[in-house]
């Protein structure tokens, strides 16, 4: 349960856009993602944009306890992405997809999330990204209200005191 614990304290995660050298994506910040299932653990989930503003991928940097990097391609984001993988339990934690995004209009995204391991119960939470001018926001969907947000805190379900999943996910705005 410990490893399940880590596993989604790394779990999810306005847009100053940053380049590190030419020919790599313009990252933009998307979303700030922590949970109460890991304190101290967070991830930045950053749009990977071309020069003429066309989504090429998802970036996925997180910090705390555990530390990783990984960049997917928006091929694969359409197809479904894992973004977090416990290893301990094998289990897919967080998978996002959007398969019917559009690189200059945007669109749909689903995240696919580990509820409760005990049951094996999954759940989804859906959002949009739409482009704003030259800048991508992410909006909650029309059924959760279609709110801007930029941060995302996955609550933490527990069973006798231990980690099972996620309880819900809740996104806010915080201006920076």
């Amino acid at each position: 349960m410990k490893g399940l614990c880590l596993c989604l304290g790394s779990l999810l995660l306005g847009s100053t856009a940053l380049a590190a050298t030419e020919g790599d994506p313009i990252l933009a910040p998307l979303a700030h993602v922590s949970t109460d299932a890991a304190p101290g653990m967070y991830c930045d989930l950053s749009l990977g944009l071309s020069a003429t503003n066309e989504i090429l991928g998802v970036e996925y940097d997180c910090h705390g306890t555990k530390e990783y990097k990984d960049f997917y391609p928006v091929d694969k984001i359409k197809q479904g992405a894992v973004l977090y993988h416990n290893d301990t339990v094998n289990v897919d934690v967080i998978v996002v997809s959007a398969p019917n995004l559009d690189v200059t209009k945007g669109g749909p995204v689903n995240f696919h999330y580990l509820s409760n391991y005990l049951g094996g119960e999954y759940k989804d939470w859906g959002a949009e990204i739409d482009p704003q001018g030259i800048n991508w926001v992410a909006y909650t969907s029309p059924s959760e209200g279609h709110y801007p947000f930029n941060n995302l805190f996955a609550q933490k379900r527990t069973v006798f005191g231990q980690v099972v999943g996620i309880q819900a996910i809740q996104a806010t705005w915080t201006s920076n």
